[in-house]
Order: structure tokens, then C-alpha cells, then sequence
């Protein structure tokens, strides 16, 4: 090979050289999935392609914002890949994210991760004053002792899938601490078949005794409070909020587009204590035999 073709080519090559030491690498940090997990604690483990750094700070937050932030670790030893946060809640989803402070003094932030919160779940059925099965899920936090508040939350007429479950509305309460039933009236899920499911609105005494029957399970639950009941209900299961409301073990109803025309037939002279209603202005419906106005109804 020419000697002046191979002096060039030799100096190229440790330009590359050097170009390639004097480049900063990239960082990257890679979280490994959350273990050791339990309805108040997880273990998070991360690697860092670099132990060039001055300090590293995990976060800890409710919100992808960050804006509730539960808890802020800094480490300032490399050799530190992992950590474990406790007295967390269950049913909360917590975001985290890592930022490393370089030697340079710049900062570098990682993507956020999530991890949902377990709660315990049961399934459970109960019978009915007028003995029809009644199936369902009883959620609550299962780390916290003694007897707790409860809702029950009571669906709509003639659907297929039970809206409440899994639901943020469930996961927020039991997060708070509430124990949650879940149920599906007669004629509804795996709950007794009924003839005719247009029985459950021209005779409202079988949803009255699904009030009945449901409240009786929950008073008689080793984790709730007796008297502190709240029903919560959509459409059918709003009037069935409000045909519970007299009952002396209900705190107070969540009537979400009840309709009115159920009501007093289920509980006669129901003397409502403490109720929110909750209706959209446009939530009229057309069955083709009637309109149903809820606003109306609500007002």
C-alpha cells in the first residue's frame, strides 16, 4: 500500500478514535418491573447505563403531573439500584419517575411508570326477603382493621355488564377506605332469572326486597359499620338509592338519573334524609313507548 495512502487513512482513524472518547454517552435508565408487591408496599429496581452522577431522586406521585407527589428519595451512592416504598394505599395507582443529576450539573429526568395498587375482591352472593340469589363482589382494603363505612353500588335495568366493576368510582372508594358491594339485581348476571325482567318496574317490591337483601348482607359484615351505609345507583339503581334512604342503617343516597315513578312504590312514604342528585340536562330517553325525562324526574 502507498506510505502517504496509509499515514492518511491511520490519522482518519484516530480522529474517529477520539471523536468517539470525547462523545458523552447517552443516559438511559431502565426501570425493571415493580416486585414484591402488596396492597401498601412495592419494590422498584432501576439500572443506569452510567455511575457518573452526582445524586439520583425517585418520586413518588399520585398524578402523571407529579403535582401529588407522595415521597421524594435521594441517593447519592451509585451502587444503590433499588428501593421500597410502604404505607401506600390500595386501589391507588402511583406513578414514579427517576432524575439524575449529572457530574455536569445538568439534570436528566426518566419517563414516568405506573403501578396500580391491589384490594381484595370477593365474591359473594345473599338471599333476598322473598328468597331470590343475589350475586356479587364485595371490594375493600384489606390491610385496614376494625369496622369501616360502606357503599353499595346498585346498577341500571336490563344491561349485560355490570358498569361499577373494576370502575374508577369503586377503585376511589376503596381506596378511601369504604367497603364496596357490588350486585346484580334478580333477572341480571347470575343472580335468579325472573320470568318477565318488565316485572322488575310494573312490581318495584322485588327491587325494594334487592335493597333489603343487600343491606342485610352488609350489616351483618364482619368489616362494616352497621349503621353507615351509603347507596349509590344509576337509572333503576338510582331509585333503588333513594327507596333505601329511610332505612335507619343508610347514611345518605346517590341518586344518579333516578327515575321517580319507582320510588315510592318500593318504600311508601320514604322520608329521604340525605340525598345528591346527579342528572345531565340532555339525559332524556325515548323508548319508543315513553320519554323518559330525568332532569324532570330529578327536579
Amino acid at each position: 500500500m502507498n506510505l502517504k495512502l496509509s499515514i492518511g487513512l491511520g490519522f482518519l482513524l484516530f480522529l474517529i478514535a477520539c471523536e468517539d472518547i470525547d462523545s458523552p454517552t447517552e443516559l438511559r435508565i431502565n426501570f425493571n418491573e415493580p416486585a414484591e408487591i402488596t396492597e401498601s408496599s412495592f419494590r422498584i429496581s432501576w439500572t443506569i447505563n452510567t455511575s457518573n452522577y452526582q445524586s439520583l431522586t425517585i418520586n413518588l406521585a399520585e398524578d402523571p403531573d407529579f403535582t401529588k407527589l407522595v415521597e421524594s428519595r435521594t441517593f447519592e451512592n451509585a451502587a444503590i439500584t433499588g428501593t421500597t416504598f410502604e404505607d401506600l394505599r390500595g386501589a391507588v395507582t402511583y406513578y414514579y419517575s427517576i432524575s439524575v443529576l449529572k457530574s455536569s450539573g445538568e439534570l436528566f429526568k426518566s419517563s414516568a411508570e405506573s403501578i396500580e395498587m391491589p384490594f381484595q375482591n370477593e365474591s359473594i352472593s345473599f338471599t333476598t326477603p322473598d328468597m331470590a340469589e343475589l350475586t356479587g363482589s364485595v371490594s375493600y382494603r384489606g390491610e385496614m382493621d376494625g369496622r369501616r363505612p360502606a357503599i353499595i353500588l346498585m346498577h341500571e335495568f336490563g344491561i349485560f355488564v355490570n358498569g361499577w366493576i373494576n370502575s374508577e368510582v369503586l377503585k376511589s372508594l376503596v381506596a378511601e377506605g369504604y367497603v364496596c358491594l357490588i350486585f346484580f339485581n334478580r333477572g341480571h348476571g347470575n343472580s335468579s332469572p325472573i320470568e318477565n325482567l318488565q316485572d322488575l318496574l310494573n312490581d318495584p317490591k322485588l327491587l325494594g326486597n334487592d335493597v333489603k337483601g343487600a343491606l342485610s348482607f352488609m350489616q351483618a359484615n364482619e368489616r362494616v359499620m352497621a349503621d353507615s351505609i351509603g347507596l349509590m345507583g344509576g337509572s333503576m339503581g338510582g331509585s333503588m338509592s333513594l327507596a333505601g334512604n329511610g332505612n335507619e342503617a343508610v347514611r345518605t343516597s346517590v341518586a344518579l338519573s333516578p327515575a321517580n315513578l319507582l320510588t315510592n312504590s318500593m318504600y311508601p312514604d320514604v322520608p329521604f334524609k340525605s340525598v345528591f342528585y346527579l342528572v345531565g340536562e340532555q339525559d332524556i330517553v325515548d323508548t319508543g313507548d315513553e320519554i323518559l325525562d330525568f332532569p324532570a324526574m330529578a327536579s
